[in-house]
């Protein structure tokens, strides 16, 4: 790029950097991660990003450029990250649209400058519903009559 040329296409940031530990656009590795994991449509979500070695290291500015389905929608504008000092990561809770099945993730430092994950972007799946389990089943439990309408439960 020569400087005239947008970085952007589609939404989407169009230089690549070096692509250096990525995650191979899954987001699977320690360059980006979400929480909660899975995703779950029309909830929030954290996503954290680590600058180490990356095209963003020392950037005093971070901002999340995020969309759903393949970039089908983009959020606008993009969200100013926070950083952390203690974990050297910088972190921004974000909505997840309500239609959404993919979370597509590239980062930037508001002056042109982007780590797109060497173009590929980070890509996370995201549910329709929340995954929930059901708690194990306490041991040892024994139930006391208080009265005609109390119990206590100990375990």
């Amino acid at each position: 790029m020569d400087g005239s040329e947008s970085p952007l296409v589609c939404g989407r940031p169009r230089l690549a950097g070096d692509g250096s530990g990525a995650g191979g656009g899954g987001g699977t590795s320690d360059v980006v991660t979400v929480s909660p994991t899975p995703l779950v449509a029309g909830a929030s979500a954290m996503v954290t990003y680590n600058p180490q070695n990356r095209p963003l290291a020392g950037a005093a500015t971070v901002r999340l450029h995020y969309g759903y389905n393949n970039w089908a929608q983009v959020a606008s504008p993009d969200a100013t990250m926070t950083w952390n000092a203690k974990t050297q990561r910088w972190t921004a809770t974000v909505p997840v649209s309500a239609t959404a099945t993919q979370f597509d993730v590239v980062f930037n430092n508001g002056a042109g400058l982007w780590d797109n994950n060497g173009g590929a972007d980070w890509n996370l799946s995201v549910n329709s519903t929340p995954v929930t389990e059901a708690p194990a089943a306490p041991t040892g439990l024994s139930a006391t009559v208080n009265s005609s309408s109390t119990i206590s439960l100990s375990w």
